[in-house]
């Protein structure tokens, strides 16, 4: 007994901490989300857009709200008009009875809290209800917010803008209402149950009648709301997939949309049944109504709109069908930008005339020769420097160089916190804030040894003499980029100097004086954040001062997704370099599925795999509407809107004024636009079929596209990494009819199945052009060599065989880079890249370029040599590579020597780095580039 006694208070203590601990972690998890809600408050403050925030709070918790007063309304409401039904005998105490159901006896225990149960039954399912709905804020917002398209439905002759933007809305409205009354029916038949006025036991008859007429008035209810569905779907029907396109078939038209009428009609008939059943209260009516709406169900809704499209459009389908697909091709067309493209006839003549080369100086200059995973490669081998820098990524653009426009491809040196020596809290966080400067080289130069030619290298920045006024930058410094992880912060302006960059045995360090960062001026603030990151050292640490800031939302495109959730983001975000300033630029997309007898499309199967792009979904409408434009050093974005004719955004820069800037570019800043890649991946694609405009044409699918596959080009894809289509490739070239060249984005297509090329489209990126789409158009009765033929004829050649076989020996590993598709003249130039790449894990070099003119197949080491022997001429000037500062002309024997040199000084540094001597390695490397500069200057 006194053991027991004493270890009575076990139990009690264990409960104690038990509790203890439960609200410990309630603390942290409601203090946890409270700080992420109110950091993430300084963060809009701090970047100037808290009104988005606030519009986006208020339009969920009024939408929320709404949602839930009905819900809860109309569950309270109706439980208390069922407690007030309730038969006399329900609660009746039944002493002298021997035998009690026992549900009697639950029932008069639960009365004493019926007044409170249905209370917290129609709030919960209420506030539950309110918080599903209040994802629809988008939606609502667009509705309050609608614009017209100018434009209307071939159908019912209403504006694109109703489907776009009230649809969608009164489908949400009328599906709530729906789930509202149904779970209100749900809760009354259960509450009528506990209350005794439902007894499954006593069959029909065990139903009150008042039980009954209070059910049949929410069944006449349902029932209208089912009507209104039935309307509107008439209008969905603009996006039927029944027939052979999206849109309404003839089916649709004259079987389905009569039936959804009539369906419409027998639920107004049936909701009167409902109604009145509550003067007569018997079952029959319910009964009578529901039969006639599931029997016309069956009949108007399923079985007439079969019997219609088996046997009178199956047997006949094109002309059934073809103003229908008149339909969907204007519609397609026009909804992905398609409607202006411009088709021009190009000869692709087998041979391109000798003189074709002094001709085309300025176009020749800028063939592609280095594919950006492969430069990504040089980059990081050469130019990371340091461990704790890295290269996202290699883009693609233009620039004066010299007083010409060159292409140029360049990437961001930007921070790689993973590959920290020592990851202490310090240094991720304080010391390791920022990457530095960037790298660029001309796309289609190579210095002797086959590196890149630099036209911007090392740290703090060597800048060639011919790109200074291109490449100036005020502000070299990367606190935001595409390489930072989405949980990455710095705390800058700390007692603790910055990394910057390094020099000789040591470090230059700075501090952050930028506009970006959350002020930790008050201790809310500090305690704040520390709940956030699970982190108390933003309260311990000394370091940090009241002027400190911390820097939030690093990388770019969480950064621009967090301020504008309802845009779509391009799957890169590029570099530019512009007014002094180190920028990223984002392409952001409007899209909506519910554009009418438009194509639907599933955007995550168009874009490349694996990008990190936010298109996904399916969307029949899509357009490139603004460009986001953040600086590298503080953050800011500026939302430029670039498609003013597009409602979506119109409508969007409505609900958030304050979000899109009304400043235009600057013409420096408007020079390095580009027309987007996932746009243009989905324009090509629909362009496949939609070139054609003719319905019987169009039906036929004789003129059917597909663009190229990589994996049929086997050395491409080991070479650059990738694989699928051929992907768009930017170039800058001469189209036909113009004179003066320009930035495009280009794509080849074939016919189905079929390896020659049929059409290489083109999309305009200088800003007098912007946007606009050309399509040439080869000749049909004659074959032209597609990239699978000229990749099969490049490798069936004997010369270049043997030459490839001669470049492998020694573990080196060979491999092809992208085909460029080059229309010069009124011919076709196909140039490809031959990279060498030590199987140790060397840098790729450019050892050889191919050309392929007609049946002519050339290798060179250079592209000058490959242009000397393809025309049998002198060889021919091309523009000279950067020039860095060095003294030309020293001879070959000393250019050789110095390349020896090179070799020894990098297979040193690769042992280096294969024995973890980093300090070595970064020593090794940068004598490296020494060398390679003083090689560059004498070749």
């Amino acid at each position: 007994m006194r053991a027991n006694i004493q270890a009575a208070p076990q139990p009690r203590r264990r409960r104690r901490r038990v509790i203890v601990v439960g609200l410990i972690i309630a603390i942290l998890v409601f203090g946890t989300g409270s700080a992420r809600f109110y950091t993430d408050v300084l963060w809009f403050n701090e970047v100037g857009f808290e009104s988005v925030l606030w519009t986006s709070l208020r339009a969920q918790f009024l939408l929320g709200l709404i949602v839930s007063v009905i819900v809860a309304g109309l569950i309270y409401g109706n439980l208390v008009l069922a407690l007030k039904s309730r038969p006399a005998y329900a609660f009746a105490r039944l002493e002298n009875v021997t035998r009690i159901d026992p549900m009697e006896r639950y029932r008069d225990q639960l009365m004493p809290y019926v007044k409170w149960i249905r209370l917290l039954v129609a709030v919960g399912i209420g506030f539950l209800a309110g918080l599903s709905a209040s994802g629809g804020w988008r939606t609502f917002l667009l509705w309050m917010n609608r614009t017209e398209f100018g434009t209307t439905d071939p159908q019912f002759q209403l504006d694109v803008g109703f489907y776009v933007f009230e649809l969608p809305f009164l489908n949400f409205a009328l599906s709530w209402l729906w789930f509202s009354l149904m779970v209100t029916l749900v809760v009354s038949i259960a509450a009528y149950y506990l209350l005794g006025a439902i007894r499954p036991e006593g069959g029909l008859s065990g139903v009150e009648s008042g039980a009954l007429a209070h059910i049949s008035v929410l069944l006449g209810f349902l029932a209208l709301v089912k009507a209104a569905q039935y309307w509107l779907g008439r209008y969905s029907l603009n996006f039927s997939e029944r027939g052979v396109v999206t849109g309404a078939s003839y089916t649709d038209v004259h079987a389905h949309m009569p039936a959804l009428s009539l369906l419409a009609i027998i639920s107004v008939i049936s909701a009167g049944l409902f109604l009145v059943n509550i003067r007569f209260r018997r079952l029959s009516l319910p009964l009578a109504a529901v039969s006639i709406w599931i029997f016309f169900s069956i009949v108007a809704g399923g079985a007439w709109p079969f019997v219609v499209q088996r046997f009178s459009v199956e047997p006949q389908e094109l002309q059934r069908e073809e103003p229908y697909i008149e339909r969907n091709i204007r519609a397609t067309r026009q909804a992905f930008g398609l409607a202006e493209v411009e088709v021009e006839s190009f000869e692709a003549a087998d041979s391109l005339p000798a003189d074709s080369v002094q001709n085309n100086q300025s176009l020749l200059q800028n063939v592609r020769l280095w594919d950006p995973p492969v430069l990504q490669q040089v980059y990081s081998q050469l130019q990371a420097i340091r461990t704790y820098y890295q290269f996202q990524d290699v883009d693609i653009d233009r620039y004066e160089v010299d007083g010409e426009m060159r292409q140029v491809l360049l990437s961001a040196r930007e921070l790689a916190l993973d590959n920290l020596q020592d990851s202490t809290w310090s240094n991720e966080h304080l010391q390791f804030t920022h990457g530095f400067g960037l790298v660029a080289s001309l796309a289609n130069s190579a210095t002797p040894s086959g590196l890149p030619s630099f036209l911007v290298r090392d740290v703090p920045g060597t800048v060639a003499t011919e790109a200074q006024e291109s490449f100036d930058l005020e502000q070299p410094r990367i606190y935001y980029g595409e390489a930072f992880g989405s949980n990455e912060y710095s705390i800058v302006n700390t007692q603790q100097e910055e990394i910057d960059f390094p020099v000789g045995d040591g470090v230059q360090r700075s501090q952050y004086d930028g506009l970006g960062g959350v002020p930790t001026g008050s201790m809310l603030t500090r305690v704040a954040f520390a709940l956030r990151e699970s982190d108390p050292n933003f309260v311990l640490s000394s370091l940090i001062t009241p002027d400190s800031q911390i820097l939030l939302y690093r990388n770019v495109r969480d950064r621009v997704e967090r301020a504008a959730p309802f845009l779509s983001l391009d799957n890169d975000p590029y570099p530019a370099v512009a007014d002094g300033r180190l920028v990223w630029i984002i392409d952001a997309y409007t899209s909506t599925p519910f554009y009418p007898y438009s194509q639907r499309q599933p955007l995550s199967d168009i874009v490349p795999a694996g990008a990190s792009g936010t298109l996904s979904g399916e969307a029949n409408y899509i357009r490139n509407s603004v460009k986001v434009v953040i600086d590298a050093y503080d953050g800011t974005m500026d939302f430029h809107v670039v498609d003013e004719e597009d409602p979506l955004i119109r409508a969007w820069r409505n609900v958030f004024p304050a979000l899109f800037t009304d400043e235009t570019p600057s013409d420096d800043l408007r020079a390095h636009f580009r027309f987007p890649e996932d746009m243009f991946n989905v324009q090509s694609q629909v362009y496949r079929n939609y070139h054609v405009i003719e319905p019987q044409n169009f039906y036929a699918k004789e003129d059917a596209w597909e663009v190229p596959d990589r994996t049929e080009i086997s050395d491409e894809v080991v070479a650059t990494g990738e694989s699928g289509p051929v992907p768009p490739t930017y170039l800058l070239i001469q189209l036909p009819g113009e004179t003066e060249q320009e930035f495009v984005l280009t794509r080849p297509f074939t016919p189905r199945s079929k390896k020659n090329m049929i059409a290489f489209m083109a999309a305009r990126s200088d800003p007098e052009h912007y946007g606009e789409l050309v399509t040439l158009r080869f000749p049909s009765q004659r074959s032209v060599d597609g990239p699978v033929l000229v990749d099969n004829r490049i490798k069936q050649d004997v010369e270049i065989s043997q030459a490839l076989t001669l470049l492998g020996q020694q573990g080196s590993r060979v491999g092809f880079g992208s085909l460029v598709i080059l229309p010069i003249e009124n011919s076709i130039l196909y140039v490809q890249p031959l990279f060498v790449t030590a199987s140790s894990g060397g840098i790729p070099e450019l050892k050889r370029v191919i050309l392929v003119s007609g049946e002519q197949v050339v290798m060179g080491e250079s592209f000058s040599e490959a242009l000397t022997e393809l025309f049998g001429v002198g060889q021919p000037s091309l523009g000279d590579p950067p020039d860095s500062g060095g003294q030309g002309g020293q001879g070959s024997a000393e250019l050789r020597q110095i390349v020896a040199e090179a070799g020894r000084v990098y297979q040193e540094a690769q042992q280096a780095l294969a024995a973890g001597d980093f300090e070595r390695y970064g020593a090794l490397i940068e004598e490296l580039g020494q060398l390679l500069e003083r090689a560059e200057a004498l070749s």
